[in-house]
């Protein structure tokens, strides 16, 4: 499969998802007053996450139908894109445990341990669905979609396309009317955020393309009414589907539409930030608790007290997260990616030369039997 040329702008939406993300996740744990949710809108940053996993994944393979080949290639891809850093920022966050000894408090188990890096949704034994990592719970839905939709691949694109609808809509309906681990947590309707992602790569090949300030007003009139639909009393987590979802697939059609070009410094922070967007997802978690434990150190063995709960400390926290996150996207992250991948495409190829190699033996190709 060729690498596509990148399209700059849907790598701003999700340097935008992820640093919403961090943002609400810092807020919430340095500045938070009890019974406030107002930031909790920015877990919007999930939907458009979703939307533009489902539009890349059919971006991509838009040609690649019905092919088992493709579908291998596909997988394993997307296996060498999420694993080696998920992996990395899990053992992270279990050796800071162990390190500070809560593994007990914290009631991990090493069978959560080992389910949560092998993506398997699963009741944790705190009985939440979250896994060890707990933002690797969105991993969970990404990993169950990659699996969807490298089977999807084997048919033809109708065909395959189709079969992806029915089968997510017949999971959200059976899985509301009871299903057990791990369908019961598959089935929650944000899967359908995955389709409207799917359905805009579709529907991309046939748009007009939009200016600037359309694209902008689009994706302010979208993050409106999310918002809207947030502070909504009749807001909850299954209504997200039908509030959040078309919300996240209009700001990611915006982007996906708008071709001009911008300021080369823009383009140049949106694609470094976009680059870095899965690393900052995964290690502002790590950084949160660590930095309070690294403030709590200090305090205790050299009586610096840094105080926390403030503006300032969050700031210093989204700051060090960006630094950082770029700094392993570029330095070991994308190296480690690249490795896989040069063995992978190393090994296919040495399995093609052996196919050739047996089939030029004669006695051995269909003509000869």
């Amino acid at each position: 499969m060729e690498r596509p040329q990148k399209i700059v702008s849907l790598q701003g939406m999700r340097a935008v998802a992820a640093l919403a993300i961090a943002f609400s996740h810092f807020h919430h744990q340095y500045v938070q007053k009890p019974g406030d949710t107002t930031f909790g809108v920015l877990g919007f940053g999930v939907d458009i996450f979703f939307v533009i996993s489902g539009f890349i994944m059919m971006h991509l393979s838009f040609d690649k139908f019905g092919s088992l080949a493709n579908s291998a290639d596909f997988l394993i891809r997307r296996l060498i894109r999420i694993v080696p850093l998920y992996w990395f920022c899990t053992c992270i966050y279990a050796a800071y445990l162990y390190r500070i000894q809560t593994f007990e408090v914290a009631r991990v188990t090493w069978e959560h341990l080992c389910l949560s890096l092998l993506f398997y949704p699963h009741v944790s034994p705190i009985g939440s669905t979250y896994p060890f990592l707990n933002v690797g719970w969105t991993l969970n839905y990404e990993m169950f979609f990659y699996l969807c939709f490298a089977a999807a691949l084997l048919a033809p694109r109708r065909v395959g396309v189709a079969l992806l609808i029915c089968g997510f809509v017949a999971l959200a309906y059976f899985a509301r009317r009871g299903l057990p681990m791990p369908w019961a947590f598959l089935g929650n309707p944000i899967i359908f955020a995955f389709l409207l992602g799917v359905g805009l790569a579709v529907a991309n090949r046939h748009l007009p393309r939009i200016s600037l300030p359309l694209c902008l007003a689009i994706i302010a009139a979208a993050g409106t009414l999310a918002a809207a639909a947030y502070f909504s009393p009749s807001f909850t987590g299954d209504s997200r589907v039908y509030t959040w979802g078309p919300c996240a697939a209009a700001a990611v059609a915006a982007a996906m539409l708008y071709e001009g070009k911008l300021p080369g410094w823009v383009e140049t922070t949106m694609v470094v930030l976009g680059d870095s967007s899965y690393a900052i997802y995964l290690i502002h978690t790590v950084l949160l608790f660590i930095g309070l434990y690294a403030v709590a150190w200090l305090h205790a063995y050299h009586q610096i007290v840094i105080p926390t709960q403030n503006w300032w400390f969050l700031s210093f926290m989204m700051a060090l997260t960006i630094t950082l996150s770029i700094a392993i996207h570029y330095l070991l992250d994308l190296p480690v990616q690249r490795g896989l991948l040069a063995l992978f495409r190393r090994k296919n190829r040495d399995a093609v030369e052996a196919g050739r190699a047996v089939a030029a033996v004669p006695g051995t190709t269909t003509e000869s039997a």
